[in-house]
């Protein structure tokens, strides 16, 4: 509207599309809000990858276990680990003198062992570098003990494998 001068005293919301305009600009800025909240309870459910992110479920849990770091004691942390058949495991490298980790021993069950060869994940690629990582994915694993050791270290551990909840 040229030449549209507000009536003294009164701002200029009473311009015909500012009102609107400021509106939706409100209802936009709440709802992204509302949507970083929802992403951010969310994360336990996400797994970041290389500037990519995997949205994994309300159901899937990951579980970290830490290769090296310092001191002799800290090979591998935790050791031990008891998760839910459908969760997620991350081995990360907590420093650069490489590791290697490898599912299997004398102990391991006939049936594990198919699934971890099925899977391709009965042995994963070398950690080079301090913050890289090997998942490894229990999607359809079944329950039973998961025994792994270091190649690169002489450390051991187990993961428990426990059945899915039922839903």
């Amino acid at each position: 509207m040229p030449g549209w001068t507000p009536a003294p005293g009164r701002p200029d919301w009473g311009r015909p599309g500012v009102l609107l305009l400021s509106v939706l600009l409100l209802c936009a800025l709440a709802a992204a809000c509302g949507r970083d909240r929802r992403a951010a309870g969310a994360g336990k459910h996400r797994l970041p990858l290389d500037g990519d992110t995997l949205d994994l479920g309300s159901e899937v849990t990951v579980h970290d276990v830490r290769l090296g770091g310092a001191g002799a004691s800290a090979a591998i942390r935790p050791a031990a680990l008891t998760v839910r058949s459908g969760d997620v495991i991350r081995f990360v490298a907590a420093d650069a003198r490489g590791h290697a980790v490898v599912f299997g021993d004398s102990t391991l069950a006939p049936d594990v062992r198919s699934f971890l060869e099925r899977t391709r994940q009965l042995q994963g690629p070398p950690l080079v570098s301090t913050g890289a990582s090997w998942v490894v994915s229990l999607k359809g694993a079944p329950a039973g003990r998961y025994p792994f050791r270091s190649l690169t270290q002489d450390a051991a551990g187990v993961v428990v494998v426990q059945p899915a909840p039922a839903r």
